[in-house]
């Protein structure tokens, strides 16, 4: 979450509200409550909902997930914890989880290509992955080995991140050259550009940046809960 940053930087805002003036403190909790008090643009409501005497709220601004938490008289903006459990983070993974199974279908469609293991897949996990990242190019082995051990299948999306000179373009002549997973640990991106090749990475750039990826090797199971970077226990968890 680049907009409210680290728990270092907690950015907690308190402003003083008129009350919620409802029987729970959800209640009237609308976007203009939000934006009447804090100038947050294009701000919409994604979930709600009511913990203890506060009122959760997932607000979607700027393309990212906002937690805001909305009391009789104040708003507060950052990450809430109780009994060492950090609720702010469930609640973000719940909410991305929802959107990922909004758009599941449109993901299958831009996957480059999969990699299934000898003995068969029994689960599946999405990996959103960059051709010049290097923490993707060690995850490459990590994950397949994982595969070939777990009998899961590895549907790879390419998401070429801007701040990576010549990812796209690698990105596009891997899915016109029909790239298999044995020429992705090779590294081997030689070949053309083609129309097809364009439009599904740009759909996957589309679709990545909706789910608020902004980073790689990003891994998601099939219910949407997601982990970034390789870690087995971690990916084990969201399938």
């Amino acid at each position: 979450m680049k907009t409210t940053a680290a728990i270092a930087a907690l950015l907690i805002i308190l402003i003083p509200l008129s009350g919620y003036g409802g029987a729970t403190p959800c209640d009237g909790v609308d976007e203009n409550t939000i934006t009447r008090h804090i100038p947050l643009p294009k701000v919409s409501i994604v979930t709600k909902r009511v913990i203890s005497d506060t009122c959760e709220v997932i607000a979607r601004v700027m393309n990212e997930h906002v937690p805001l938490y909305v009391f009789s008289d104040y708003v507060i903006a950052g990450d809430l914890f109780k009994d060492k459990k950090h609720i702010t983070q469930q609640s973000i993974g719940e909410t991305q989880a929802k959107s990922f199974s909004d758009i599941k279908q449109e993901v299958d469609q831009v996957v480059a290509f999969s990699y299934k293991p000898a003995s068969g897949a029994e689960r599946y996990v999405y990996m959103f992955t960059d051709p010049e990242c290097q923490f993707c190019e060690l995850a490459k082995y990590q994950i397949r080995d994982f595969a070939e051990k777990r009998k899961v299948e590895i549907k790879v999306v390419f998401f070429p991140l801007a701040m990576h000179d010549g990812a796209r373009e690698k990105a596009i002549k891997a899915i016109c050259s029909k790239m298999d997973y044995a020429r992705y640990i090779d590294g081997d991106y030689s070949g053309t550009f083609c129309r097809e090749g364009e439009d599904k990475v740009g759909k996957s750039l589309s679709l990545g940046e909706s789910l608020e990826i902004n980073g790689t090797p990003t891994f998601i199971g099939p219910d949407g809960r997601r982990t970034v970077g390789f870690d087995t226990k971690l990916i084990e968890g969201i399938l």
